[in-house]
């Protein structure tokens, strides 16, 4: 499949104008969901053809609690477009799309996926759209991530 519209999957809403990452370090989405005890939140700099900034970084719920666990997640996240992830489980995965968060999983640079995200530039093939159901939307290499 074609992963140049992969941004267009992440529609602009002002009432969600982050993108949230997991990530041990904010430069590269390193982490599963699942593992993650904090999440890069960061925007898009209106006017620059390359520009993010980091909003915040913000705490997961523990790990434990079930479905509310992930409910827990979805209202910390109520702000963002998407989350960018390495691996998320399909629990997580579908909470978080009924909540209109985007999943992208993938692995490498931040930067990489909030282009994507923001429609900057096309996405490469180290990404892939996530529905709730754990498909890709969009394709992309799977080997790193599960299915």
């Amino acid at each position: 499949m074609d992963n140049g519209n992969i941004n267009e999957s992440f529609v602009e809403d002002k009432r969600r104008p982050y993108v949230a990452v997991v990530s041990l370090d904010g430069a590269q989405v390193s982490q599963d969901l699942g593992r993650a005890k904090q999440l890069w939140v960061y925007e898009s700099l209106n006017g620059r053809k390359t520009g993010f900034a980091l909003k915040d970084v913000r705490a997961t719920p523990p790990p434990g609690g079930g479905d509310a666990r992930w409910e827990r997640l979805a209202e910390t996240l109520k702000d963002c477009r998407a989350l960018l992830v390495m691996a998320a489980g399909p629990k997580p995965r579908k909470i978080l799309t009924k909540h209109g968060i985007g999943i992208l999983r993938m692995q490498g640079a931040v930067e990489a996926g909030l282009r994507a995200v923001y429609g900057k530039l096309p996405a490469s093939p180290d990404l892939a759209r996530c529905g709730g159901d754990g498909a890709s939307l969009v394709g992309g290499r799977q080997g790193y991530a599960e299915n």
